[in-house]
């Protein structure tokens, strides 16, 4: 047994962990050689694991046993902001639809949105902008949104994605770079 086993069971054993895990469903999520059930770290972790894996069907059965779709990782990071680092459409989608907060940021003020600009992915911005999103949010730092989409896109993509005001001009493709 792993001197890493030992601790950890110590750990349960004492009580220190919460009473949703069980050592065994413990175990199998830090080996990885079992697909994770609801029942592990149901408040959190479970659901943003899987979402980092983009494992849809552990995400639908983490969510169906009452996992907490805002629940976040210790660098606030939230299962949403995994789907928009994936570039993941759909789960996106299924984190909006199950209640997920469009708006919340990690410990550097960094949100889905911001995610989805800086990696090009003009329907995620869309996608979250529908679903209120805030384009003005800024990281700690103080960069924006706009300002990643300005840094990542090309000058007609940011103009008519994030401006709603502001036409393409005809010559625009329509994609980003």
């Amino acid at each position: 047994m792993s001197n890493w086993w030992k601790v950890f069971t110590v750990v349960v054993a004492i009580g220190v962990l919460p009473h949703v895990v069980e050592p065994a469903t413990a175990q199998t999520v830090i080996d990885g050689q079992v697909a994770i059930t609801g029942q592990a770290l149901v408040n959190g972790p479970a659901l943003i694991d899987a979402a980092r894996r983009a494992d849809v069907d552990a995400i639908r059965v983490v969510l169906a046993e009452g996992a907490d779709v805002n629940a976040r990782y210790g660098d606030g990071t939230t299962a949403l902001h995994w789907a928009a680092h994936l570039d993941s459409e759909d789960l996106v989608t299924l984190f909006i639809t199950s209640g997920a907060d469009v708006n919340a940021a990690d410990d550097h003020g960094v949100t889905a949105l911001s995610l989805a600009a800086l990696n090009g992915s003009v329907a995620l911005v869309q996608t979250l902008l529908e679903a209120e999103a805030d384009p003005n949010a800024a990281h700690t730092s103080g960069e924006t949104v706009l300002m990643t989409a300005a840094a990542t896109w090309t000058a007609c993509d940011c103009s008519w994605r994030l401006g709603p005001a502001l036409m393409p001009p005809k010559s625009c493709s329509g994609r980003p770079r």
